[in-house]
């Protein structure tokens, strides 16, 4: 696969994914934010290096304030498409009064959107980073990928294995 195949495919599928969301929560569905889980966990898993999240809501669904963690990174990630900022205030409660930050340096955001993003002053979490990230600075990051080829063949293996 070229670059501009990657590239191409990546924006087309994560468009097709920020629309779906959209359309599935106008209708009152959420499954599909469950399928979206992990998704972004396989990606995540390929595009960071050393990177070994696991979906959390496995033991049990949604777990209080993140989706997916990265226990040797200690980074937890909440997946939702829910861009308010009463989401983003509740998930961060959630992190803090269950004591994540002591599991955890940092709590990521994404956005199941192609284009959100909240200004980081006026969040904070305490003894962890935040950061927030959307769909399309996640295809960035897909974009940039050195072995288009690698990353096809790797993810075409972890969504085998997830079903």
């Amino acid at each position: 696969m070229s670059r501009t195949d990657l590239v191409t495919r990546s924006q087309q599928s994560l468009g097709w994914l920020a629309s779906q969301v959209s359309i599935a929560n106008a209708a009152g569905f959420s499954d599909i934010s469950i399928v979206s889980e992990f998704l972004i966990q396989n990606l995540y898993n390929l595009l960071e290096d050393g990177a070994k999240y696991c979906n959390t809501n496995i033991d049990g669904p949604n777990a209080d304030s993140i989706n997916l963690a990265d226990s040797g990174r200690r980074i937890a990630v909440q997946v939702t498409s829910n861009t308010t900022s009463a989401k983003i205030h509740k998930t961060i409660a959630g992190f803090e009064r269950n004591k994540r930050h002591e599991q955890y340096d940092e709590l990521r955001f994404l956005f199941l959107s192609d284009h959100y993003h909240p200004a980081k002053k006026d969040y904070s979490v305490s003894d962890a980073e935040i950061e927030f990230e959307d769909l399309g600075q996640l295809h960035g990051r897909i974009s940039r990928i050195s072995d288009p080829d690698q990353l096809q063949r790797e993810f075409a293996a972890s969504v085998r294995d997830a079903r």
